[in-house]
Formats: C-alpha cells, structure tokens, sequence
C-alpha cells in the first residue's frame, strides 16, 4: 500500500466486524513490530500481550474496566474498541541496567532509574503502537486506541498494568451504535469528530 493511502485509511476505530481476521495477518505485524519498529538500544522498554477471544471472561473484564468516567457510575460509558476481534496491550518491561553488546558488557544506569525508565517505556509504546496501527492498514485492518483503563484495577487482578490498549480487526461501515454487553443494550458508537487539535502553527515551530 502506497504511503498516501495508508495515512488516509487508517482511522480511529471504534466498532468491529465479528469476523475473525486470520492469525496469519497479525503474526505478520509482529514479525514487523520486532524487526523493524526502533526502540533505544534495542532493549525494548515495554511487553506487548495480544488477545483473541479464548478467554471471554477475560475479555469482557477487560471491558469493564474502560469505563471513560469512573468517578460517575451514572455515565456508563465503556470503550467498545476494546470488544474487537484482537486486543493488542502494552505494559512495561523491566530491563536489567546490564547489557552485552559486540562482546562489551555496557552498564546503563539510566535503567535503574525508575521515572526515566517509565518515560521511556510509555514513548516506546507510543512508537510501537503508532507503528502496529499502520502495519494494521496495510493489511486491510483497522485498530482502535484506548487509554481510559482503570489499569490499578487490572493489575489487581491479572498482575499487569496496561499503559495502551488496542483493538485490531475489520472495521464495521457506518455504525451508529453497538450492543454494550454490560448495559445489555444499545450504546451510541462514541464521536470522534470533536477536533480540539490546534492550528499547525501553535504547536510546530521551525526554529528553537
């Protein structure tokens, strides 16, 4: 797929076709994930854990827990791009400080500092996320980000916290709403047309 077309199919996706895309297809953005997408030293300051829906238990707690506004139990608003086929999530990865690189054994204490070494691993994901999004398009598939997770929540419970979550599938065309499994009813699909992004100018410079 040509670079142009790539940009302008890939979309913010927040309802899923129930059909299933084939593994192969996602074996194959990890295969790019791994030998193509940067990280510092190649040390790779994150996991990534990939879901299907073998484990629905699994799966609709995972949902639960994306509620956009937890302090308001009224709202009830879930994130439904977590309901996709495959769940992509991102969670750190402790990294020894200690490296062996061309036979030299390298002592990067930036490591054991544990405020740079989260903001390294949520820029890695940044990339990594960013770069499987795209590697989605090129396949024909679309992804959807979520970052409203109740991630303490999570970790109670299944020992990781989540810093990104994803759903990646066959996008539905045109829905207007979708069947929350919680509420048991129709939700409308959640707008991304509110565009609160600056103009250019404000955020990009061409000097210092």
């Amino acid at each position: 797929m040509q670079w142009n077309d790539l940009i302008h199919n890939r979309t913010q996706t927040f309802i899923f076709e129930e059909t299933k895309p084939d593994i192969s297809l996602i074996e194959q953005i990890v295969e790019e994930v791994h030998t193509r997408c940067p990280s510092k030293q190649n040390r790779v300051k994150y996991k990534l854990h990939i879901l299907d829906w073998s484990d629905a238990d699994l799966r609709m707690d995972l949902y639960a827990h994306t509620d956009r506004n937890p302090t308001d139990p009224s709202s009830c608003k879930y994130n439904p791009q977590v309901l996709a086929p495959y769940l992509f999530i991102w969670t750190d990865r402790d990294v020894e400080k200690k490296f062996t690189r061309d036979g030299v054994t390298i002592l990067n204490s930036e490591y054991s500092d544990s405020h740079w070494g989260k903001r390294q691993a949520e820029m890695e994901i940044g990339i990594c996320s960013m770069f499987t999004a795209l590697a989605a398009a090129d396949k024909g598939l679309q992804s959807g980000f979520c970052k409203c997770i109740q991630a303490e929540k999570i970790e109670e419970k299944y020992g990781i916290n989540p810093i990104l979550m994803m759903g990646i599938g066959y996008a539905k065309n045109n829905p207007t709403s979708y069947f929350c499994p919680i509420l048991q009813k129709e939700m409308p699909v959640p707008s991304d047309a509110w565009n609160p992004k600056p103009e250019v100018d404000q955020y990009i410079q061409y000097s210092i």
